[in-house]
């Protein structure tokens, strides 16, 4: 009943790579952190793995 065959283990492995932690509308990213982490904030958007390296300089991981 509650459960259907391919959920579970895939759904898991949907998080996002990359994560940009965002304060205030248009502004870059205050923090980066890997899809998973656990001390992601609420206000955040995914971003690609090319656009965290590239904004990485100058920020906390």
């Amino acid at each position: 009943m509650g459960c259907r065959a391919g959920t579970g283990a895939a759904e898991a492995s949907a998080a996002p790579d990359w994560i940009g932690e965002l304060i205030g509308d248009g502004r870059p990213p205050v923090e980066i952190h890997r899809g998973d982490c656990y001390a992601a904030g609420k206000r955040r958007r995914t971003i690609s793995r090319n656009e965290a390296r590239r904004l990485t300089s100058g920020l906390r991981a």
